[in-house]
């Protein structure tokens, strides 16, 4: 490890890297963490998942962080993540900030159904109930997509544009479809990195 960590435990380490990332939807006053106003909150959450969906632990810890490998090495291990390095990095960083005594939980009166229930409306036209997804076909750069059949850079028949944020970084133009036992449904595009990535379903 590089000298000037030596004296700095592991923990110190690795939360002294999440702070910018619990800045997204909370802030500190007074030396203690506090959560945004839930529209804030909401929107930090939305932005952070853009930025950094596309991350592992250990991307994160090396690309992000800029920690050395031996550094990397020594979290993995004190920290019991060497497991988990190559897993989603909100998968160990969900863990580390909001599963404990301190965080608040919400429940919602009469079971979490209420609230799929609640969207249900809005997706009502795209969503196919009792179907079996046997096949998803997606569509990038980078990849031969001459057998591709429902996607293409065109990618979704109706899109919206969910704008970036400032610090993120580009994402490669994909389309995805997936086939539920017959019924072709859903496809997400991601477009024009400059101008934001479209998503639609069709």
């Amino acid at each position: 490890m590089p000298p000037s960590q030596q004296a700095t435990t592991t923990n110190d380490l690795i939360n002294a890297a999440l702070e910018p990332i619990r800045d997204y939807y909370s802030y500190v006053e007074n030396g203690v963490r506090k959560a945004k106003p839930l529209a804030q909150r909401i929107e930090g959450w939305a932005r952070l998942i853009y930025d950094l969906d596309g991350y592992s632990m250990r991307r994160f810890l090396k690309e992000y962080a800029r920690f050395s490998d031996e550094t990397v090495e020594a979290i993995g291990t004190i920290e019991n993540l060497t497991s988990r390095m190559a897993l989603s990095f909100f998968h160990s960083f969900l863990g580390r900030s909001d599963i404990n005594p301190s965080a608040t939980y919400w429940e919602i009166a009469g079971g979490t159904a209420r609230l799929t229930d609640a969207l249900l409306p809005f997706v009502a036209g795209e969503v196919r109930m009792d179907r079996r997804m046997i096949r998803m076909e997606y569509w990038d750069a980078s990849r031969d997509c001459s057998s591709c059949r429902h996607v293409s850079w065109r990618g979704a028949l109706r899109t919206a544009t969910l704008p970036r944020s400032a610090n993120s970084r580009s994402r490669p133009t994909t389309a995805s479809r997936a086939t539920y036992a017959g019924a072709r449904v859903g496809s997400v595009s991601a477009d024009s990195p400059s101008k934001g990535v479209r998503v639609g379903l069709c």
